[in-house]
């Protein structure tokens, strides 16, 4: 038996519930264009409607002794809403700068989601930690202020391993500045009053079901096996998420390999080959020396056990 919580709450309720963390096994952040554009569609069409719209699940591990909260199911949600935040932040802060120097009375907007980014605005702890390919990128270039003397621009020339996050994050702010431009032309107030109600739109009226549990092997489980909303595991995150689990079991006590050496060896491999190319190779293993099943998009099913068997190791 194990104890769980379940229940349909805001965006802001979720958010201000505590510190979330992306674990290792994880897989990299997956929204390619359509997920992107589709979710911009969604937040824009309720802009106009004021309707509440329901955008999936999270998974939650709470562990005693970490406050952090684990995302076990939902991170590629989880970083696009943090990321579409920091955007409206960003553009925020540009507006009420503008207004500073147009010497005429601010209307201060930026400290609302600032307040949902970081959990501790005295030592600018953020209140989202990214997968580990995507963390230090995630936190230099989205998440920090844009004062902040560590804050830094996304470079082309980046590791791929930001290739999606980056162009997300180039689609949503282009989304946003448009949507901006176009709601209230060249006014500066105007225009804070649209990104403030825009951020208002992102808290209140999203939904979210949020589900926790408390045990680690039953949340391991759940990403594995219930991972029915957003995009299905490739191949490669498979691989990754069963080294990552069992790197911490162990043998008389000791452990095989630390999970973040397991991690730089695998970013090693999707910066030599990609990821897109790692699963074609997978694909190709499994045709030759695995089994095949049905026809089509059915050809070849690769399970657990067909790429992994911890008999091998021992």
């Amino acid at each position: 038996m194990f104890t769980t919580n379940a229940a349909v709450i805001s965006l802001k309720t979720l958010l201000e519930s505590g510190r979330f963390v992306v674990p290792d096994f994880q897989r990299n952040y997956a929204w390619e264009a359509k997920q992107v554009n589709e979710f911009w569609n969604d937040l824009e069409f309720i802009t106009q409607s004021k309707d509440e719209h329901f955008v999936g699940s999270v998974i939650l591990l709470s562990e005693e002794g970490n406050p952090d909260l684990q995302v076990i199911d939902g991170q590629q949600r989880l970083t696009t809403i943090f990321m579409l935040i920091s955007l409206i932040r960003d553009l925020m802060m540009e507006q009420e700068t503008q207004n500073l120097q147009l010497a005429v009375s601010t209307f201060d907007v930026s400290h609302e989601p600032i307040s949902l980014l970081f959990k501790d605005l005295a030592s600018a702890e953020p209140r989202f930690e990214g997968n580990a390919q995507i963390k230090r990128d995630f936190l230099d270039c989205v998440i920090r202020n844009p004062q902040d003397p560590n804050r830094r621009k996304f470079k082309k020339k980046d590791r791929s391993e930001t290739r999606r996050l980056r162009k997300a994050n180039t689609f949503l702010e282009k989304a946003i500045r448009d949507f901006m431009v176009r709601n209230a032309g060249e006014d500066v107030q105007s225009r804070l009053r649209v990104l403030h109600d825009l951020f208002q739109t992102v808290i209140k009226n999203l939904k979210v079901m949020s589900i926790s549990t408390y045990n680690r092997k039953v949340a391991v489980t759940i990403y594995m096996t219930l991972n029915n909303r957003g995009l299905g595991l490739s191949p490669s995150d498979l691989v990754k998420s069963l080294l990552i689990r069992f790197v911490s079991k162990s043998i008389d006590g000791q452990g095989f390999l630390e999970s973040k050496e397991v991690l730089k060896k695998w970013g090693e491999i999707i910066e030599n080959v990609g990821d897109d190319s790692l699963d074609q190779f997978l694909r190709h293993y499994q045709l030759v020396y695995g089994r095949r099943s049905g026809t089509g998009s059915n050809l070849l099913s690769i399970r657990e056990k067909d790429i992994f068997s911890i008999e091998a190791l021992l």
